[in-house]
């Protein structure tokens, strides 16, 4: 067995006996503790953190790979020596975001410095009593969303789609991911308020009370650049405040990454500026007058999920039953695109004055994907929805016949999701997609929201990420006789991967122009779930 198989075994067993020795295990642990190696931007971190004292804030934009959450566990290491019975919160966009993806990864950072799940630290529940481990000061009223650490230390997990979040709560410190999905007026004024201090007089005099470690990757919308502009606050005030600008260049280089990493992402990124932010970092320029002109993050997005599902699930993969803006007993309404190099999907609901942008779906050519499996996935994370009613809308090149098969795309996908158990309207009747300048005054229409005639349109900005990111950089461009046109050459590279492209918006306008054209030629109001005019 390896050393790391055999502390497990050793922690099992402890656990099952009900033993109290853990001081001896965790000697042994620290004795096992292995040299890391980190990358320039991360020994500049740490270099700050342990020479710089005076620094109470260092923010990071890092690109894609460049070890983001090897840094949090390593000054989650620090702080918790330093803050004995201290407490920091953690604020991500949504708590799902937290138990699926950045948890998961937490721990593995954990053990790279040496720290044991359920041996060094705890989370979502209290150590062994027979353990005598203090708790925080400050210690919180349940402990579900909640790390704890040996000393005493503990993490308050954060998000800002739960109302709330952070109010009550009095903590030292504050870590925050993906800063550029955060809204900063709630970090400011819902959770800010709570860094006051768990027990000043004990900690006053240490390098980590009051600090800030916040990170990101660059901003893909305009909605992110409040982080970006924190560049500026470092620049003017350097001896408390730090803005690290790094990519994963130097992890390619250490052989941390594969030889060929950003090579094969540059071949698979549909556009190169999505490339050169992801992966080098390089900020983008923004559209302006967009296809999408009205679309606004305060106004059309949200988060919204059902965290009773996911109760002790850490690491669980997400399904229909975590989401609280799906309604019960509502037909689900799709649009689809159809493609080559990308087949995508957008699940909406219409429910009362709202339709709603529930999740997005794509599968990609580049990994062998078809058609068939964008709808597997769509029956997987949607098979626990009671209503077994699909309203379906797709672009018009469906109802054409392959020359593979004697269906077409769209009864392919019909005969697919009936034998999966899905009730199917198939709604797009007509032979030809409507044209551009249609499409781009219904949404103006609708995202201006003065006619209440259209219903009010909203995106689950974390469901929908690659939906968003599509239809907020879609530009528009004159087309003949002057006529606004969504600019498509981003489907025409010849990259295979495409999620950030304008197909996702593609799909998007399908049930939209469907369901609520008529009504830009005063045909009266469409019911909830019903499609008008095109059955």
């Amino acid at each position: 067995m390896t050393q790391e198989q055999l502390i497990r075994a050793h922690i099992d067993r402890l656990h099952r006996k009900g033993s109290g020795d853990w001081q001896s295990l965790m000697s042994q642990v620290d004795e096992s503790y292995r040299t890391i190696t980190y990358n320039l931007s991360q020994s500049a971190t740490l270099y700050i953190a342990d020479h710089m004292p005076a620094v109470k804030e260092i923010n990071l934009e890092w690109g894609r790979g460049t070890g983001k959450t090897t840094i949090f566990a390593a000054f989650a290491r620090r702080i918790a020596q330093d803050l004995p019975r201290g407490c920091f919160q953690w604020e991500v966009p949504t708590y799902q975001k937290f138990l699926t993806e950045i948890i998961p990864a937490f721990i593995h950072a954990l053990e790279m410095q040496g720290l044991y799940k359920d041996l060094h630290y705890f989370i979502g529940r209290r150590p062994p009593a027979r353990w005598r481990w203090t708790e925080p000061y400050q210690p919180p009223n349940k402990y579900d969303n909640f790390v704890t650490f040996w000393t005493g230390f503990g993490i308050a997990l954060l998000s800002q789609d739960v109302p709330g979040a952070g109010r009550g709560l009095s903590t030292d410190g504050r870590f925050a991911d993906e800063c550029c999905l955060l809204d900063k007026r709630k970090l400011d004024e819902d959770s800010g308020p709570s860094i006051r201090g768990s027990k000043y007089d004990a900690f006053k005099d240490r390098r980590y009370f009051d600090f800030r470690l916040m990170a990101s990757s660059t901003a893909l919308t305009k909605a992110g650049m409040w982080y970006i502009e924190r560049q500026e606050m470092a620049e003017m005030d350097p001896a408390r405040h730090r803005f690290i600008r790094a990519n994963c260049a130097e992890n390619v280089r250490l052989g941390i990454l594969k030889p060929d990493y950003l090579t094969e992402a540059r071949r698979t990124c549909a556009e190169r500026w999505v490339f050169e932010a992801e992966y080098l970092n390089i900020r983008p320029r923004f559209t302006r007058n967009g296809f999408y002109a009205l679309l606004d993050e305060e106004r059309h997005a949200y988060t919204r999920f059902n965290y009773a599902h996911y109760a002790n699930r850490v690491g669980a993969s997400a399904d229909c039953r975590g989401d609280a803006d799906l309604t019960a007993g509502k037909p689900l309404i799709i649009g689809v695109d159809w493609g080559a190099a990308i087949n995508s999907m957008v699940v909406n609901q219409h429910v009362g004055q709202e339709f709603r942008a529930l999740k997005n779906f794509f599968v990609l050519g580049a990994d062998g994907d078809t058609q068939d499996d964008l709808f597997r996935n769509f029956h997987d994370y949607y098979q626990y929805h009671d209503c077994r009613e699909i309203i379906f809308w797709y672009d018009a090149t469906g109802n054409i016949a392959t020359g593979n098969t004697k269906m077409t795309r769209a009864q392919q996908a019909e005969q697919q999701l009936r034998a999966l158990g899905w009730q199917v309207r198939r709604m797009t009747v007509y032979g030809t997609n409507p044209r551009h300048f249609e499409k781009y005054q219904l949404w103006e229409r609708m995202l201006d929201e003065k006619d209440h005639r259209f219903p009010r349109f909203r995106i689950n900005r974390q469901n929908c990420k690659e939906l968003w990111i599509s239809m907020s950089n879609a530009a528009a461009k004159a087309g003949m006789n002057n006529e606004i046109k969504k600019d498509k050459r981003q489907e025409r590279s010849d990259n295979q991967q495409r999620q950030y492209a304008t197909d996702l918006s593609d799909a998007a306008d399908q049930p939209v122009f469907g369901m609520f054209e008529p009504l830009m030629r005063g045909w009266g109001a469409p019911l909830p779930d019903v499609g008008v005019g095109k059955w």
